[in-house]
């Protein structure tokens, strides 16, 4: 699903559930996001990481990583989500693994998931609280991991990625 169909897919929700979608543009260039209205929205980045960590500081919500890499299979990484040490080269179909203690799902592993933040450069500041990242840039945030591909480490809370939101 492309970052335009993700957001696309929340307004339509938000109008179905007869709430205020939240997304507008005048053209794919200019998309902003009104964070008063009640509608549905891409989590931004901070809020994905925090529903991901679910109040912990490891590695993942359920504790730090033995093994960084696909064997042998990480039981910390094995417990929270899919990756490549125990997916067998599959998205599972969905299937969640473990629940945080928030009640989420599917943070760590399986599959990639569309954030509202562009990319932040290398260089900036630490976040302050709830950012929403930077207001210019073409790339977009995804956090989450694949499981056909992806390490124990590339699955981690912290772990990021960009890409043109095409």
């Amino acid at each position: 699903m492309t970052w335009y169909e993700a957001v696309d897919f929340c307004n339509r929700l938000s109008i179905l559930e007869g709430t205020h979608a939240r997304v507008t543009a005048a053209a794919t260039s200019n998309i902003v996001c009104d964070f008063t209205k009640t509608g549905y929205r891409l989590p931004t980045e901070a809020e994905w990481e925090y529903a991901c960590r679910a109040g912990m500081s490891s590695d993942f919500f359920n504790g730090n990583m033995t093994n960084p890499d696909c064997t042998p299979v990480d039981p910390v990484m094995d417990a929270a989500g899919w990756y490549c040490g125990n997916a067998n080269s599959d998205d599972e179909g969905g299937r969640a693994k473990a629940s945080e203690c928030l009640g989420n799902v599917r943070h760590a592993g399986n599959v990639w998931e569309w954030c509202w933040d562009k990319r932040t450069p290398a260089t900036a500041p630490p976040p302050s609280t709830d950012p929403r990242g930077p207001a210019t840039g073409s790339y977009r945030t995804y956090r989450g991991g694949a499981p056909a591909n992806y390490y124990a480490t590339g699955c981690r809370s912290s772990f990021r990625r960009n890409a043109r939101p095409r």
